[in-house]
């Protein structure tokens, strides 16, 4: 053996000697061992943690021992906010894990769930407890064992005031009493109201608020009436609980407003109109549950409801939670997202951007949280411009709602504060134009909503090419007011053509809510989506926004009532077939500053409303198997052909081979006019693509065979040739299939 050449024992002895180091090298081995021993370490020690970020949940999903809607829709929500922010990578590496106890809207329940959070060391915060009572209890937990809580909907200030580790969604009833107020004088034009409370904390605290609101604006309130809510919850009647102050007599009437929870006023409103009692009622958002409209039963005309979200007057992030929120559980208990729902979405997202920044532990979650309190710092959730106040409840406008059809539905008119510093800045031009007004110091928007509806008579063109589609319709706009100019409200993404007309189909003018209906027909421009051709489904889209007006002085609301969703039977060219309309409405985010210069940026950028439509039509693929699949399959079976010539035919092979591809080439060429230049490849690119390589292969099968025969290895160039007809043709059977299922 030469000694020369490295040895198994050589190898080791060597190994060994780099591993345990003699002489002069002893000392740097040992320092070599600690460096590595370091950069091990360092690289364990640095490697992110793959442990979740836990968030707990207190929430009422049980009531008597049967599901509870709203709270199985509040961890619906959370849930989906964890299964999208896993799928993006979690928070800094790290997943995020939700514990979830049920609370049964429970008072003890809530304090004995609070204290499992707070001595769970892995919990960094808490999300949860609906009412404001049990949120006040579990508030104390958390409290004194520094844990950040964040309730969707406590509304009592207590909940949240001198509580600095206590955060609610929601606003605080003093807000709402107020603005109710401001909406009964500015909107209405009450003069005269007659409030009815229960003396409890609730509806005492929005008596409290109102009153003096009421005051300082010029409301008058001719009577205020009490009543006790726990001899109502024992059965004895509204009608006797009054008995002592009703009827009012004289007492001048324009509006009743009713604090109280939603069973007491159900009973309160069936009393008022049966006493005779028509004018409007308003009451606080605690109305705003479906059971209330349930227990009203016939008496739902004139009813207003103060909330503090609407999804009809929401922003298109909502509608894309509703859409991701109805996909997911629409076969579930709860299938529809709640208001709380989508608070209890928001409150953990701002607790995910709170860990993303700093918030590894308890104090700078809270810590950030309570930087978001002014327009300035607010985050833009789903559920409009978050930031809390100095309790820590949020801020937020109420919406008032009316019922219609046995849902809730915005009224006409709502209010909003002015919190944009360029607004503000141009207060008097906005306040002469009718836009806003100026109460107890206070600047509201006046924002007008105008329910719009689209029913659809026929597809005139649908332009592939041209990449727009011309289509004839009905369109209707119902509002309240004389300051409506309907005819600014229009498409913007129409196409001016002298082939377009509208006109005004009918009208009535005379009543207090307005009706215009147009007969439109119009060019709408849409880059079609035609990754798919000839296999694709396109929408055909119409968006509706006024000219020259945001979101703050004019909101489209889509009028569900009335819509016509029947099939559009007349679609052409006939190639199409009708599959569904989908509408929606919503606000978004306008980037541009406008070249303002009070423009402060993304923070106050400008929202606008639009109201959307969308047709849906599959194409017909029939037609495409004559115009299309057939011409290509047969040129593809005469090319499979050149396994039948000989194999000394060179030349007859390779004409039929080139023949079968130039005709391919042309034929592609061709139907390429019939589409768009577009940036990519579409589905019936593939077929052809395919059948290029196939092509080229039998190109190159034939040159090879020959150049066998040539070279005298003529049963090799059988072999050859056999096998590969025998491979080519399933082979491109079943490609073709792959393709046409895929």
């Amino acid at each position: 053996m030469d000694e020369s050449q490295p040895t198994i024992k050589n190898r080791f002895l060597t190994c060994k000697a780099l591993l345990v180091p003699t002489g002069k090298w002893l000392i740097s081995g040992k320092v070599g061992t600690v460096i590595l021993i370091i950069v091990v370490v360092a690289i364990i020690w640095g490697r992110p943690s793959s442990d979740p970020y836990y968030i707990g949940a207190s929430l009422p999903l049980t009531a008597d021992g049967d599901p509870n809607t709203e709270g199985v829709a509040m961890r619906h929500a959370l849930n989906l906010f964890i299964e999208e922010i896993n799928e993006q990578g979690g928070i800094n590496d790290r997943p995020l894990a939700l514990i979830v106890k049920d609370d049964q809207n429970d008072v003890k329940l809530a304090f004995e769930n609070a204290q499992v959070f707070a001595d769970d060391a892995r919990i960094l915060a808490v999300i949860g407890h609906q009412f404001s009572s049990v949120s006040m209890a579990a508030g104390e937990v958390y409290e004194k064992s520094q844990l950040v809580h964040i309730s969707p909907s406590a509304s009592t200030p207590g909940v949240t005031r001198n509580r600095p580790w206590v955060f609610s969604m929601n606003y605080q009833d003093q807000m709402q009493g107020e603005e109710i107020a401001v909406y009964l004088k500015a909107v209405i034009g009450v003069s005269n109201a007659v409030v009815i409370f229960a003396n409890d904390a609730y509806g005492k605290g929005l008596h409290d608020s109102l009153v003096p609101k009421a005051k300082r604006i010029g409301l008058g309130i001719t009577k205020v009436i009490s009543y006790d809510p726990e001899k109502f919850k024992k059965g004895e009647q509204i009608g006797t609980l009054l008995k002592d102050d009703w009827p009012l007599g004289d007492t001048s009437i324009d509006a009743v407003v009713l604090f109280s929870h939603a069973n007491d006023g159900a009973a309160l409103v069936k009393y008022l109109r049966e006493s005779g009692v028509e004018a409007p009622v308003i009451g606080p958002d605690a109305f705003a549950k479906a059971s209330f409209i349930e227990a009203l039963g016939p008496h739902t005309s004139n009813v207003l409801v103060a909330g503090p979200f609407l999804y009809d007057l929401s922003s298109l992030k909502a509608k894309d939670f509703m859409d991701k929120y109805r996909k997911r559980y629409s076969d579930t208990f709860s299938g529809e997202p709640t208001v709380w729902a989508a608070f209890c979405y928001d409150a953990l997202e701002l607790l995910t951007e709170a860990i993303h920044e700093k918030g590894t532990t308890r104090k700078t979650i809270r810590d950030e949280l309570a930087k978001i309190n002014s327009t300035e710092t607010a985050r833009r959730g789903i559920t409009g411009n978050l930031y809390f106040d100095d309790h820590g409840a949020m801020q937020r406008p109420i919406v008032i709602s009316v019922i219609e059809d046995a849902v809730f539905k915005p009224a006409f008119s709502q209010i909003k504060q002015v919190t944009e510093p360029n607004v503000l800045g141009t207060l008097q031009n906005r306040i002469e134009a009718k836009e806003v007004l100026v109460l107890d110091d206070v600047p509201y928007y006046l924002t007008s909503v105008v329910y719009a509806g689209i029913d659809f008579i026929r597809i005139n063109s649908v332009d592939v090419v041209g990449q727009n589609f011309d289509i004839e319709f009905f369109l209707w706009f119902r509002w309240v007011g004389d300051h409506i100019d309907t005819g600014k409200i229009d498409f913007v993404n129409s196409i001016f053509s002298e082939e377009n007309t509208n006109e005004v189909l009918r009208e009535d003018l005379t009543n207090p809510v307005k009706y215009r209906c147009y007969k439109v027909k119009g060019k709408y421009l849409y880059p079609f989506k035609l990754q798919m051709f000839p296999f694709d489904s396109q929408h055909l889209p119409m968006t509706l926004s006024h000219k020259t007006k945001d979101a703050n002085q004019l909101t489209l609301v889509m009028d569900t009532k009335h819509l016509n969703h029947a099939p559009i039977t007349e679609i052409y060219p006939e190639e199409w077939l009708y599959v569904r309309r989908v509408d929606f409405a919503g606000t978004y985010d306008e980037p541009s500053s406008f070249g303002d210069p009070s423009y402060t940026g993304s923070r106050h950028a400008t929202q606008f409303s639009i109201y959307e439509t969308n047709i849906v039509i599959d194409r017909i693929v029939f037609p495409y198997f004559f115009k299309l699949f057939l011409p290509l399959i047969m040129m593809i079976v005469i090319s499979m052909f050149v396994f039948l010539v000989p194999q000394d035919n060179f030349d007859a092979r390779m004409t039929l081979v080139m023949t079968a591809l130039l005709s391919v080439l042309v034929f592609h060429l061709s139907q390429g006019e019939t589409l768009p230049a577009v940036g990519y490849m579409v589905k019936a690119d593939q077929y052809f693509i395919v059948s290029y390589v196939i092509l080229f292969t039998l190109i190159f099968l034939t040159i090879g065979v020959n150049l066998l025969i040539n070279w005298g290895k003529t049963e090799l160039a059988q072999l050859v040739f056999r096998k590969s007809a025998y491979a080519m043709v399933p082979l491109t059977v079943l490609v073709f299939l792959y393709l046409s299922l895929t």
